[in-house]
């Protein structure tokens, strides 16, 4: 895990799927430090899965889907506590592909994202989502 700043929530996400039968899953988990200086997280559960999915579309939905969670009206953590948020994923087809995000799900949810905190970085340093830097 990456070194906590008080001022950054750090989102870990993994997607995963099996061959036989293909069905998908997403793996999310929340990291930050707390008002008293101590780290503190939270795991988005999902016990639901996805048929028919494949590991590149897990990924992107993992990633989605914490971005969904953390803009909801009952997110895990409040993004305005914090100056940015960073996404940590072993997917290279996600760090490769983040900017082509279309479509209602993606589009949608990466716009109402800018909104809140002032930048979105990925674990390979490449800006995320078109928002500002510090």
């Amino acid at each position: 895990m990456a070194v906590l700043n008080e001022h950054t929530l750090e989102i870990y996400v993994d997607g995963s799927s099996l061959s036989k039968p293909r069905r998908g899953g997403v793996g999310i988990r929340y990291v930050w430090i707390d008002p008293h200086g101590h780290a503190a997280h939270s795991d988005l559960p999902r016990s639901y899965s996805y048929d028919g999915a494949r590991i590149g579309q897990m990924e992107l939905r993992a990633c989605i889907e914490a971005i969904k969670e953390l803009i909801s009206r009952h997110p895990p953590v409040h993004p305005s506590d914090f100056r940015k948020v960073v996404i940590h994923t072993d997917s290279r087809y996600v760090a490769d592909n983040y900017p082509n995000v279309k479509g209602d799900t993606g589009a949608r949810t990466v716009g109402r994202l800018r909104k809140r905190p002032r930048s979105i970085t990925s674990q390979s340093g490449r800006n995320c989502f078109g928002s500002t830097s510090d």
